[in-house]
């Protein structure tokens, strides 16, 4: 069974990866992918943790205020400007929190 598993596991077969493991109930199925896209939520965490945004094509009627304003509903907002001579671009530091910063970013 361990060689079965080893030797054909991944292999691809007429176009088609085979995946070969031992059945599980699906209650173990469900926990592995939990950790799974657990660690996976954690990565994102700490890659999008301090990053800044870039935001292109914005109104020239958009202000630093409303900025501010549109993007606080996803979390705390350190500063917002709005960058003019870039031709309606705008950059904006990171929020206050890790958890705030993905969010933002996922969604």
């Amino acid at each position: 069974m361990v060689q079965s598993v080893e030797e054909l596991n991944g292999k691809d077969i007429n176009g088609h990866e085979l995946y070969v493991g031992r059945a599980q109930k699906k209650a173990e199925r469900q926990a592995e992918l939990k950790e799974k896209f657990e660690k996976i939520k954690s990565e994102r965490l700490s890659r999008y943790h301090g990053v800044n945004l870039y935001v292109k094509n914005l109104d020239d009627t958009i202000t630093d205020d409303k900025l501010r304003e549109e993007f606080s509903v996803f979390g705390t907002i350190t500063s917002a400007k709005v960058l003019r001579h870039m031709s309606r671009h705008v950059m904006l530091p990171p929020l206050m929190t890790q958890d705030e910063n993905v969010q933002r970013v996922v969604e």
